[in-house]
């Protein structure tokens, strides 16, 4: 079984993951580090050709990174999906609407919402339909309960 977390930021999604992945005995993973290990690549080979990236771009510069993730879905809408699957069962980050699209059937979306928080940085997936909504009201006790309740379905 795989899942898939959304949310806006501050949300709640990371918290919700790891604590899933520790229920049901399984890692989770983040888009996010997929494109740092894609930079953290693309650094290297070029440094094999003598050419150093400035130390000013830092490879966990959030625009940068989200700019090198629009360049890697772009080209591949699944690629990210695909690295993070590869090292979890449980992933985050995903942000734009048609790498939503490319997830294949077998994988269970949980959506997380915050309200009060401002899903701009999300606004592509807030609307779609997931199998599990968590409304977390602030309080990771309840976020933790409501995991645990979807853990025991899907043992």
């Amino acid at each position: 079984m795989r899942f898939l977390v959304i949310g806006a930021p501050e949300a709640g999604k990371s918290t919700v993951a790891k604590a899933l992945a520790s229920e049901l005995g399984c890692e989770c993973a983040n888009t996010s580090d997929a494109i740092v290990r894609a930079e953290i690549d693309r650094r290297a080979l070029l440094r094999e050709y003598g050419i150093e990236i400035p130390e000013f771009v830092k490879a966990r510069d959030r625009p940068y990174l989200i700019a090198l993730g629009n360049v890697l879905t772009d080209a591949n809408s699944s690629c990210l999906i695909d690295i993070a699957f590869s090292e979890g069962q449980i992933i985050t980050g995903v942000r734009r609407l048609h790498e939503f699209e490319s997830l294949e059937d077998d994988v269970i979306v949980i959506k997380v919402t915050r309200p009060g928080f401002d899903a701009t940085d999300n606004y592509e997936l807030m609307g779609v339909s997931a199998h599990i909504d968590i409304i977390n009201n602030g309080t990771e006790a309840d976020l933790l309960k409501a995991v645990e309740g979807i853990s025991c379905g899907y043992r």
